[in-house]
C-alpha cells in the first residue's frame, strides 16, 4: 500500500492494524483480518480427508475406536502410538487435554482453528510443552494451542524440525514457541498471543537459543510479558516475513550474543522498551519494515525503534522508524549500522518538563558507534535530526534529507538538523537540511571533524519562543570542517558561524543568500547585531569561489581573534560588506579576486558585540 509521499509503503491504511480476535490475525499487507485455516466443517471432521497419507482419526470422548473415521480413537496418544512416518492424525472438533510428543514424519491436523484446541497440564516431569518435538519432519496445522501450565511448542535437538501452518497459540506460560540446540522451526499463517511468565521468568512469544533456527511467514505475534521474538547464541537464526510483533513489555525483537535475525516486510509496534534491539555481536537485518510507536516505558535510554549496542550489527534496507521515543535509531558502544532508504520521523522525547528525559533525536551515533547511510529521510524529530558524538563515533551519509527538527517547548529551545560533537567524525555527500530550528548543521568540540559535499541548507528558522539562533552551519569550540559546493538560503542571525577555541572552516564553491536578522524579543538582545552572511570569532576560515549575498548587517564579520582568507568571490547586498574587528588586519587577505558590490559600505572597522552561539554540546 503506497503512501502519499511516495517514500515508502504502508502495511495498513494509516499504519493502523485491524483489531483481530479468535481464529483471525492481522497480517502486514492484508487490509482486513485474515482467517487462520479453513472454515469449520459442519460435522466433527473436515469433509475432504488428507490425500497421499495414512490417516488416523481422533475425536475427544470417543471410546473403543480403531482410528478410522467411523470409529475414531478418543485420545491423540492412542493414534500417536500407531503412527509412522507420513501418517496424518486428523482431529475432530473439540478440546484435547494431553501434551504430545510427536513422532518423526507425523502430521497433527485439526478440523479448524476455532474449534480444535490442544491444552493440558503436565502429567509427568517429561511433559515439556503441549507439543514437544525432538524428531524430523513434524507438521502441525489447523488448530489452537493454549495452556495455563505448559509452553505451546517446544522443538529441541539438531534433528528436530517442525512446520506450523494455520496455528493459533495463546495464553501460554514461559513461551509460545521454543527452539533449542539446533532445532528448526517453520511457520506459515501463525498467531501467537499473550505469553506470560512461569516461575518468575519468561513470557516470550518466540524464543530461540543454542543454534536453533526458524522461518516464520505471515504471522501475528502479540503481547508478551517479556519479549516478542528473542534470539540468543551463535548460530541461532530467525527469519520473519510479513509478520507483526506488538505489545511486548521489553523488546519486540531482541537479537543477542551472536545470533542473527532478519525482518522482511514486517511491522514492529507498541513495544515498551525497544522495537528492535541488537546486542553483543548479534546481527539484525531490517528489510522493508516499519518500526513504530515504541513506548519508552523503562529505564533511561529506552524507547528507540532500533537500538544496536555492545558490538551488535544492523543492516536496514527500506526501513521506517516512526513515532518512537528517545531516539528513532541509536547505534552505540562499538556497534555498526549500514542503512539504505532509511526513514525516521516524529521521534518523541521521554520525560516531562519537571523530569527531563532523552531528547527524541532521529538518529543517534555514540561511543564508537559507526553508521553508513545511503538515502536517508528524517523529519519532525526532536532536538536533533541526527546526533553523533564522542571520539570514535563516525557517520558517513549520502543523499540525506533532514527537515523540520523541532523541540517540544518543555524541553528548551533547540532543534538541530545535524549535530556532531565531542570528537565525532562526519562525512556527508549530497544532503538537504530544511526548516530546522536552531541550526541546519552544528560541528562542535575539539577533534570533531566534518567533510560536507554538495550541501543545501534552507529556511533555518531560529528559536520559536525567543527568536534566537537559526544558523545554517556552525563550526565551534575547536571543531574543523571542509565544505565543498554548498547553498545556504534564508537563515537567521548568521548563516555561517565559525568561532571559539581555534575552530576552522575551509569552504569552496559556497553560496550564502538572504540571511535574516535575529527575531529577538526587544528586551533580550537589542544591542546584539545580527544578519551576517558569515561570522568568525577566535577561529579561522578559508573561502574559495564564494558568494555572500543579501545580508542586512554584514556580509562578513571578523570578530576578535579571527583569521580569514578570501579568494575568488563576491560580497554583495549588505549594509557593510566586511565588518572588521581585528586591529591591523591585512585587508589583502579579504580581497584576492574578491568583488564587493551593492553594499552600503564595503569595508568598515566596527566594534560589534558577538553573542554566544547555540552549542549542541550544552544540550541536557
Amino acid at each position: 500500500m503506497e503512501t502519499a509521499d511516495g517514500l515508502s509503503c504502508a502495511p495498513w491504511l494509516d499504519d493502523v492494524a485491524p483489531e483481530c480476535e479468535g481464529a483471525t490475525a492481522a497480517i502486514p499487507g492484508e487490509p482486513e483480518c485474515v482467517p487462520l485455516g479453513p472454515p469449520c466443517p459442519a460435522g466433527p471432521f473436515p469433509d475432504d480427508p488428507p490425500v497421499d497419507a495414512v490417516v488416523l482419526y481422533v475425536e475427544d470422548g470417543a471410546t473403543g475406536g480403531d482410528g478410522t473415521r467411523a470409529a475414531p480413537f478418543g485420545r491423540i496418544a492412542d493414534a500417536m502410538g500407531m503412527a509412522r512416518a507420513a501418517t496424518t492424525i486428523q482431529l475432530a472438533k473439540g478440546a484435547y487435554e494431553e501434551p504430545l510428543r510427536v513422532r518423526a514424519g507425523v502430521t497433527v491436523q485439526g478440523a479448524c482453528v476455532a474449534e480444535t484446541t490442544l491444552t493440558g497440564t503436565p502429567s509427568s516431569a517429561s511433559d515439556t510443552a503441549i507439543i514437544y518435538v525432538a524428531t524430523p519432519d513434524v507438521r502441525v496445522r489447523d488448530l489452537r494451542i493454549t495452556s495455563a501450565s505448559l509452553p505451546g511448542v517446544w522443538a529441541q535437538g539438531a534433528g528436530a524440525t517442525i512446520l506450523l501452518e494455520d496455528v493459533l497459540i495463546e495464553r501460554v506460560p514461559l513461551a509460545g514457541i521454543v527452539g533449542l540446540r539446533g532445532a528448526h522451526i517453520e511457520a506459515r499463517n501463525l498467531a501467537v498471543r499473550d505469553a506470560v511468565p512461569s516461575g518468575g521468568r519468561g513470557g516470550r512469544l518466540v524464543s530461540l537459543q543454542e543454534g536453533a533456527t526458524a522461518e516464520i511467514v505471515r504471522a501475528s505475534l502479540l503481547r508478551a510479558f517479556e519479549g516478542g521474538v528473542t534470539a540468543v547464541d551463535d548460530g541461532t537464526q530467525v527469519r520473519l516475513v510479513s509478520a507483526r510483533v506488538s505489545g511486548s513489555a521489553i523488546s519486540g525483537v531482541s537479537v543477542e550474543v551472536g545470533s542473527n535475525v532478519e525482518l522482511v516486510g514486517c511491522v514492529v509496534d507498541t513495544n515498551r522498551q525497544f522495537g528492535v534491539y541488537g546486542y553483543g555481536e548479534g546481527t539484525v537485518v531490517v528489510d522493508h519494515t516499519l518500526v513504530h510507536h515504541t513506548l519508552g516505558e523503562g529505564p533511561p535510554g529506552t524507547g528507540p525503534g532500533l537500538g544496536v549496542t555492545q558490538g551488535g550489527r544492523a543492516t536496514v534496507r527500506a526501513g521506517r522508524f516512526e513515532q518512537n521515543v528517545s531516539a528513532g535509531v541509536v547505534v552505540t558502544t562499538d556497534a555498526d549500522l549500514d542503512a539504505e532508504d532509511l526513514v525516521i520521523r516524529d521521534t518523541m522525547p521521554r520525560g516531562t518538563q519537571e523530569v527531563p528525559g532523552d531528547h527524541g533525536s532521529g538518529l543517534v551515533v555514540d561511543t564508537n558507534g559507526r553508521v553508513d547511510v545511503t538515502r536517508g529521510y528524517l523529519e519532525r524529530n526532536n532536538v536533533e535530526g541526527v546526533r553523533i558524538r564522542t571520539t570514535g563515533a563516525a557517520l558517513s551519509a549520502r543523499d540525506l534529507t533532514v527537515r523540520e527538527t523541532r523541540v517540544r517547548v518543555s524541553q528548551g529551545d533547540y532543534g538541530f538538523g545535524l549535530a556532531a560533537m565531542h570528537g565525532a567524525l562526519l562525512t556527508v555527500e549530497r544532503a538537504s537540511f530544511e526548516l530546522n530550528r536552531t541550526a541546519g548543521v552544528a560541528i562542535d568540540g575539539t577533534d570533531t571533524s566534518a567533510s560536507l559535499t554538495d550541501i543545501r541548507i534552507e529556511g533555518t528558522e531560529g528559536d520559536e519562543a525567543l527568536g534566537l539562533h537559526g544558523n545554517a552551519l556552525g563550526v565551534q569550540n575547536g571543531a574543523t570542517a571542509d565544505l565543498t559546493r554548498a547553498d545556504f538560503i534564508d537563515s537567521q542571525d548568521a548563516s555561517v558561524i565559525v568561532m571559539d577555541s581555534g575552530a576552522a572552516l575551509e569552504a569552496a564553491d559556497l553560496r550564502v543568500q538572504r540571511t535574516r536578522e535575529r527575531r529577538c524579543a526587544p528586551d533580550l538582545c537589542p544591542t546584539f547585531p545580527s544578519g551576517m552572511g558569515m561570522r568568525v570569532v577566535d577561529a579561522s576560515a578559508v573561502l574559495e569561489r564564494f558568494a555572500l549575498s543579501e545580508s542586512p548587517m554584514c556580509g562578513l564579520q571578523l570578530g576578535a581573534g579571527a583569521q580569514i582568507d578570501l579568494h575568488d568571490g563576491v560580497v554583495e547586498g549588505a549594509a557593510i560588506g566586511a565588518c572588521i574587528q581585528v586591529d591591523g588586519y591585512e585587508l589583502s587577505r579579504l580581497s584576492d579576486r574578491v568583488v564587493y558590490r551593492d553594499n552600503g559600505v564595503n569595508l568598515q572597522a566596527t566594534t560589534l558585540p558577538t553573542p554566544e552561539p547555540a552549542s549542541p554540546a550544552m544540550l541536557p
